[in-house]
């Protein structure tokens, strides 16, 4: 671990110890609102497209949670996918009927985008997802030419860029995805318990939220009155913001001091992280996938 890295955990934990836990960590808010916009900036995205969570799978949960699939529904994906995602799908599988089809390989290897566009034009595909960067090899697939057929398709894209972020450059503009999730403990040299999930504004315009909800991630406008909707959400109504996909821990419960104070400690230090004439100036707006 970084000695930057190290020494804002500790301090975060010292200070949790003077003064308490939710006043250390409004006093932390300042860095932690500058942390989305640093992040942001690492992917070519504005803060408010940005939502911290725990870990890169949680990420690709999470905007998995966020479509209401139906029995015969289809998510297309490759064969180089992370395991823990292939268990996602298996778990939709079963529970909802999801069906789960691969993309042939190129010869050379990696994705065909032709195989994708083949199996993506199913009627009844719901979600084209992508592992970036394998973690069991040196492979890197042509997620911008996934991208440019999910595009052409109006399906929407997920990108798992674990491995990726803070060793290629990364412009979600340029890769034309929907959701791309990412770690913080990796070549972001964060520490582990953080990391983060993009969202992109058309997702957000259509109202996708993840399955599951807190008071973080929705209003509840008050009660003995009709509560206004929106996306769907009947009787309450999401933020509008990536942040309401963040995970609790991230966002205002018992451990959210420690999380968040872990989100101050990854903002980018690495050269190759840094990415400059992006957007992300705007400060991070209220939480809804967070």
């Amino acid at each position: 671990m970084p000695q930057p890295v190290l020494l804002a955990l500790t301090a975060h934990l010292e200070r949790e110890a003077a003064i308490g836990a939710y006043e250390a960590e409004d006093e932390a808010e300042p860095r932690v609102r500058e942390t989305y916009e640093l992040l942001g900036r690492v992917v070519g995205a504005a803060a408010r497209n940005m939502a911290i969570v725990e870990n890169a799978t949680v990420g690709f949960s999470q905007a998995v949670s966020a479509f209401d699939f139906r029995p015969g529904d289809r998510i297309v994906t490759t064969r180089a996918d992370y395991p823990s995602n292939q268990l996602t799908y298996l778990s939709l599988a079963r529970r909802a009927g999801v069906e789960t089809v691969r993309a042939d390989d190129l010869p050379e290897g990696g994705v065909d985008p032709a195989s994708v566009r083949q199996l993506a034009s199913h009627p009844r595909t719901r979600l084209v997802a992508l592992s970036w960067v394998p973690t069991n090899s040196g492979l890197v697939q042509d997620a911008a030419a996934v991208g440019e057929v999910s595009t052409e398709l109006r399906v929407p894209y997920l990108i798992d860029a674990c491995q990726a972020v803070g060793q290629l450059p990364v412009d979600v503009g340029a890769l034309r995805c929907d959701f791309l999730a990412a770690t913080g403990r990796k070549f972001l040299r964060g520490p582990r318990g953080i990391g983060f999930l993009y969202v992109s504004d058309r997702m957000l315009e259509r109202g996708a939220f993840p399955l599951f909800l807190d008071m973080r991630g929705a209003d509840w406008p008050g009660s003995g009155r009709p509560l206004q909707s929106r996306g769907g959400l009947g009787r309450t109504r999401a933020r509008p913001q990536a942040r309401r996909l963040a995970a609790p821990a991230a966002r205002g419960d018992s451990r959210s001091a420690r999380a968040r104070s872990r989100a101050g400690a990854v903002r980018p230090r690495d050269r190759r992280c840094r990415r400059s004439g992006r957007r992300g100036s705007q400060a991070a707006a209220p939480p809804a996938w967070h």
